[in-house]
């Protein structure tokens, strides 16, 4: 029986194979020490995140996934810019490869590969997704560049993926190196459960010692933005135009050890392409107060499910008398009224439910106040998710002169907890 764990020990095979046949002589650099694990990696989740500096390998971890599948005959499908970037870059890599072992490709040119078995590698545009992926059956989906990606382009994409999702042999790899937060390599895994494999430059210098000599020109040559986004894959920050900036401020000890505290409950639920996201707050009390995001919760199921699941999930954290309030301007008065409901058969209700709804001028001071307590540094997130989601998100002024905000269901979801506490 085919598993996924089938198909990436097959991948495994296919990078030891090419890694052992490609050294040239006297190179001892052993490249799989960090192709296999991250490899292993990805083989471990549907959904994965990879970032690596450019020129480190990126490709090639792509093309030995991809053949794999391909050699199970479950077709791939490639997303790159432009289809001549895809074909130059992996669909090329993946032909080479395949001939190399003796695979008779039917077709080989930048419009995709088909193998002697019918498996098939499709490749289509970022750039104009709304019209190139319909249509798909594939077991992978492979987004490279995905920092130039929008992040609407998985809601296209992910239905190619429902058959093979059904016999769990399905994944997804976004790949790419740093990018601005609303790009699709940021929004999957700081907000769409992604998990993120990063291979930071220290990490391939322990396993081939010479790239500290590149590493160290792209130091004395790249701008600081450039190192920080092309090498180190990091986030490209808003500077002053971010919304929060001080992230990493622990909560004092004296308030984590304290149960002297007021519980807030915000729920932002997602429309059809966005998750539903559940956020609790503790408001400390003291000389001065601080608040501390505790934990959230997030969700993708359908809506009769959130609701039972957000009602499990407050009892068993004893919140029924905390504050609990659900914006329902759009899709959330379902769940604002199944939450408020009561009957003499519930030993469990929840006591204080409250609407909200959201206005420009109301969004507008919520975010104020968070700068505020983010200013004073007396925001603290225990949960670390909410951190990462945060980061980057920018403030702007559109062309007719009004205030916004990135978008963000964790920002939402926080500006619905603080609002009544």
């Amino acid at each position: 029986m085919l598993t996924r764990e089938n198909i990436f020990l097959s991948a495994k095979g296919v990078a030891k194979a090419v890694t052992n046949n490609a050294h040239r002589e006297g190179d001892k650099t052993n490249y799989l020490a960090y192709q296999l694990p991250v490899i292993s990696k990805i083989g471990a989740k549907i959904y994965s995140v990879l970032k690596m500096p450019r020129q480190t390998g990126k490709t090639w971890i792509a093309s030995f996934i991809a053949i794999g599948y391909l050699l199970a005959g479950i077709d791939v499908l490639v997303c790159y810019p432009t289809l001549q970037q895809g074909w130059k870059q992996l669909l090329s890599k993946i032909a080479i490869i395949l001939q190399s072992f003796g695979v008779v490709l039917l077709k080989s040119n930048q419009s995709g590969i088909v193998l002697a078995n019918n498996a098939t590698v499709h490749v289509v545009s970022t750039s104009d997704i709304t019209k190139s992926a319909r249509g798909f059956t594939v077991g992978i989906v492979i987004i490279d560049e995905g920092q130039d990606a929008p992040a609407s382009a998985l809601g296209r994409l992910l239905p190619s993926i429902k058959k093979y999702l059904r016999q769990e042999l399905a994944t997804v790899l976004i790949m790419g190196t740093g990018g601005f937060r609303s790009s699709l390599l940021e929004v999957a895994w700081r907000e769409r459960g992604f998990q993120l494999v990063h291979v930071k430059p220290e990490k391939i210098i322990k396993v081939d010692p010479k790239y500290a000599i590149i590493n160290t020109n792209d130091k004395k040559t790249l701008s600081a933005q450039e190192y920080r986004t092309e090498v180190n894959c990091e986030l490209s920050t808003g500077g002053n135009a971010s919304v929060l900036k001080h992230l990493d401020i622990p909560l004092p000890q004296e308030y984590a050890q304290s149960c002297v505290y007021t519980s807030s409950i915000g729920i932002d639920v997602g429309q059809m392409q966005d998750n539903t996201v559940v956020t609790h707050i503790k408001k400390h009390l003291g000389s001065v107060v601080h608040y501390e995001v505790a934990e959230i919760l997030q969700l993708s199921c359908t809506y009769d499910q959130q609701c039972a699941i957000i009602k499990d999930w407050v009892v068993q954290r004893n919140l029924q008398t905390a504050l609990i309030s659900v914006e329902v301007n759009g899709v959330g008065r379902p769940i604002f009224d199944y939450l408020k409901s009561t009957n003499k058969k519930d030993t469990t209700p929840l006591i204080k439910v409250f609407p909200f709804t959201c206005t420009a001028k109301s969004k507008h001071g919520l975010v104020q106040k968070l700068q505020s307590l983010d200013y004073t540094k007396r925001i603290h997130y225990t949960d670390r998710r909410m951190a990462d989601a945060l980061a980057g998100l920018c403030e702007y002024y559109t062309e007719d002169g009004k205030w916004s905000v990135d978008h963000s269901d964790y920002l939402s979801s926080l500006m619905v907890a603080i609002a009544r506490i």
